[in-house]
């Protein structure tokens, strides 16, 4: 009897020119294949091949060594049947009777919310062109700033009640210049039976009130780090200090190119980190240390996006800011049916390693928003 080696459930083949990578949708994997040898084994294996054959065809000491790795990380399965998931020796033909459930149901890892438009401060690189307000802070004329209305947000997470969000970023503007709709915000959200962890922007200290509101339900601080100067450094050194005796948790970023998009440990204060030019990462961005030998682990699928919603001032649904798709209200619309409309955006893979030239992430070099908007900018390399 003849045993097959197959791709297991959701691993696909994905080939551009010379490119070849493996993913898998459930498991948010996503591995590059280097070397020419294995790009032609796992080719084989996508079609549904023997061990035999691939020790025909390929050195026994590479199909050895990349079986090994295969199997490690369950990329590949065994069946008596050439057929994907047909049998109850395939991983996959017993997933795939109790996964339907899974691909259907929505998952929104982030939902972002515009609470306002306004600011109050003057960022040192605010406006900048070469900077790229994707999900932070930004400054509108205060004769045209806006709020966002309560009646959005309670269609919003009516339409939204039985979806799963594991987080919600509220920002703006400066979100805490208008509190009460804050409070009201997080009112609304602390009513649904599974509650998502909240984030809320700001960039500058905030008053007792504030914090002790924070520390009350559990909230995370954003810091936006808006300048570089001792004062404000000590300032802000003196706040995040107040913050760890309340016991708030926080998360530090600053908006100098590319690194706004890095964020900050919460265990760290500002004068380490800043003064001393030390990495600064996205503790919810971290791509684990994972490859296949000499293959690289080359990212998630779409971490800039994947599952995330950004509810608009005036009601309107997006991926993110930049990426703003079709023009949908949560008022005339059900938010469900305008989220479902996001997954294709959601399920692109784009790789998360930077460009060696501009430092610049490739993910957001991918993005079709930011290359709409920026591809006449000569300060950025679009590779």
């Amino acid at each position: 009897m003849k045993m097959y080696i197959k791709l297991g459930f959701e691993w696909e083949l994905f080939e551009e020119k010379e490119h070849v990578w493996i993913g898998n949708s459930l498991t948010n994997k996503l591995f590059k294949i280097e070397q020419k040898e294995k790009k032609e084994i796992i080719k084989e294996i996508s079609n549904g091949t023997t061990e035999q054959e691939l020790i025909n065809k390929f050195s026994v000491d590479v199909w050895d060594g990349f079986k090994e790795e295969l199997e490690n990380n369950k990329v590949i399965c065994y069946s008596e049947y050439q057929e994907s998931y047909v049998d109850k020796m395939d991983r996959g033909g017993k997933l795939i009777e109790t996964s339907s459930f899974i691909k259907s149901k929505i998952y929104i890892s982030r939902a972002v919310i515009e609470v306002n438009n306004t600011c109050d401060k003057k960022c040192a690189f605010c406006n900048e062109d070469n900077e790229i307000p994707c999900l932070s802070c930004y400054r509108e004329s205060l004769d045209n700033s806006a709020v966002i209305d309560m009646k959005i947000i309670e269609k919003f997470w009516s339409d939204l009640n039985e979806i799963f969000v594991a987080e919600v970023l509220l920002t703006g503007g400066n979100p805490f210049r208008n509190f009460d709709i804050i409070k009201s915000i997080v009112n609304v959200i602390n009513l649904r039976r599974q509650k998502p962890q909240i984030f809320i922007v700001c960039n500058e200290d905030l008053s007792l009130k504030n914090i002790e509101f924070l520390q009350k339900y559990n909230i995370t601080l954003v810091i936006n780090l808006v300048k570089s100067d001792e004062i404000y450094l000590n300032k802000m050194e003196t706040f995040i200090k107040l913050l760890q005796n309340y016991g708030v948790k926080y998360v530090l970023y600053k908006r100098v190119n590319v690194e706004r998009f890095e964020f900050a440990s919460q265990s760290r204060l500002i004068s380490d980190i800043v003064r001393k030019n030390e990495t600064i990462v996205s503790k919810d961005n971290i791509v684990r240390n994972s490859s296949l030998n000499v293959n690289s682990l080359i990212g998630l699928k779409n971490i800039c996006t994947l599952g995330k919603v950004l509810l608009h001032i005036n009601g309107k649904l997006s991926v993110c800011k930049e990426y703003q798709g079709e023009e949908n209200n949560v008022l005339s619309q059900n938010a469900i049916n305008t989220t479902l409309t996001f997954e294709e955006v959601w399920n692109k893979a784009f790789p998360t390693e930077k460009c060696q030239s501009c430092n610049l992430k490739k993910i957001c070099v991918n993005c079709p928003g930011i290359l709409e908007k920026y591809s006449n900018y000569s300060n950025f390399c679009f590779v």
